[in-house]
C-alpha cells in the first residue's frame, strides 16, 4: 500500500511536509503544491522556492499547473537541474480563476487539447516521468470517458483521480463509478483520491477498488493528523497526546520563524484549524473564537490550551 499526501495550496508546502514528516512519518511521498508559471517568462528559483531539494524531509514530486508546453518544459527542466525525475501535469485544480483560463479542470472538456499538450510534453520530455492529477470531468462525470483514450495514449507513470468536476469544487459526493471506468480502461497506473476521512472510508474503498493500490490523503490528515498511521494498523487507543502537542508547537514555530508577519503566521493556522476543529466535540465553539484572532500569540496559547484539554471524538 503506498500513501500519497495531497498537494493543498498555502496548506501542504515544505514547511507543513517537513513538521509533519518529522512526528507522523507515514507517508511514502507528497506531490506538491503547483507551481504556475508565467507564459514566456523566465524560469528562477524563486518560483521553485518551496521545491528546493535540500530543503525536503520528506520524498516529493513537483507538480506544474501551467499548460503553455514551452513554460512546462523550461520548469522541467529546471526541476530535473535539481535531481527530480518525475514531473506531475495539474488537470484538476478546481478554482474558478483557474478554470476560467484554461487551466487545471478547466481543460477537462477539451480532450484534444490536452491531447496536443500532453504529445508536445511527452515528446520533449528527455528522462523525467510525467504523472497526471485529474478530476472527472470541468463540468459533469460524462467527460472523463473521452479522456481516458487520450490518457492512453501517453507513458504516463501514475494517475492521480479526484473524482469530482472542478464546479462541484468539494461539494456533494465523489463519483465512484468514474473509478471503476478508470479501472476498466485506463492504462496507467491509479492513485484513489478523494473523501477519505477515516480508516472506515478507507476500508470500504479498498474493499470496493481491491487492485488499487496507491490512496492520497489531503483534507482528512488536516482533520486528524494520525490518520495516515491508523489506515497503516495504528490503534485509536494508542494515539499520543504528547505527539499531537509536540507537532502542532513545532508548526507554530516554524510558521513564526518564517514570517515575521502576524497575518501570514495567523492565515496559515487558520486554514488548518477550517479543517482540525471538526476532530473535535467543541471544536466548533473555538474555531469561532479562533477565527477572529489578530494575535498570533494569543491565537496560538488558546489553540494549544484547547489541544492539552481536549481528546479526538
Amino acid at each position: 500500500m503506498e500513501l500519497v499526501m495531497a498537494p493543498m495550496l498555502a496548506i501542504t508546502d515544505d514547511k507543513y511536509r517537513n513538521v509533519y514528516s518529522t512526528h507522523f512519518p507515514f507517508f511514502d511521498y507528497s506531490i506538491a503544491p503547483f507551481v504556475s508559471l508565467s507564459d514566456g517568462n523566465k524560469i528562477t528559483k524563486r518560483a521553485f522556492a518551496e521545491l528546493h531539494p535540500g530543503d525536503q524531509k520528506m520524498k516529493i514530486v513537483p507538480q506544474l499547473l501551467n499548460h503553455n508546453q514551452e513554460s512546462f518544459l523550461a520548469g522541467s527542466k529546471f526541476l530535473a537541474d535539481w535531481g527530480y525525475q518525475e514531473i506531475n501535469l495539474n488537470l484538476a485544480c478546481p478554482a474558478k480563476v483557474v478554470m476560467n483560463k484554461g487551466r487545471g479542470s478547466g481543460l477537462l472538456n477539451h480532450p484534444d487539447q490536452i491531447d496536443r499538450i500532453l504529445d508536445n510534453i511527452c515528446s520533449h520530455l528527455q528522462e523525467q516521468q510525467l504523472s497526471v492529477k485529474i478530476r472527472a470531468g470541468r463540468y459533469n462525470h460524462s467527460e472523463f470517458k473521452n479522456l481516458i483514450p487520450v490518457l492512453n495514449r501517453y507513458p504516463l507513470t501514475k494517475v492521480v483521480i479526484h473524482a469530482r468536476t472542478g464546479v462541484q469544487m468539494y461539494d456533494e459526493h465523489v463519483n465512484l463509478d468514474v473509478i471503476q471506468d478508470a479501472i476498466t480502461d485506463l492504462l496507467a497506473p491509479i492513485t484513489y483520491s478523494g473523501d477519505i476521512f477515516s480508516v472506515e472510508d478507507y476500508t470500504s474503498l479498498q474493499e470496493r477498488f481491491p487492485s488499487i493500490n496507491s490512496w492520497m490523503l489531503g483534507r482528512g490528515i488536516l482533520i486528524n493528523p494520525f490518520l495516515p498511521w491508523l489506515i497503516r494498523g495504528g490503534t485509536k487507543e494508542l494515539i499520543c497526546k504528547a505527539k499531537l502537542l509536540a507537532w502542532y508547537r513545532e508548526l507554530f514555530i516554524t510558521l513564526d520563524n518564517y514570517s515575521t508577519s502576524d497575518y501570514y503566521v495567523l492565515g496559515r493556522m487558520k486554514n488548518i484549524w477550517q479543517y482540525f476543529h471538526s476532530a473535535f466535540r467543541e471544536g466548533d465553539s473555538l474555531l469561532k473564537e479562533l477565527l477572529p484572532l489578530l494575535d498570533k500569540q494569543l491565537f496560538f496559547e488558546k489553540s494549544y490550551r484547547f489541544l492539552t484539554d481536549n481528546d479526538f471524538k
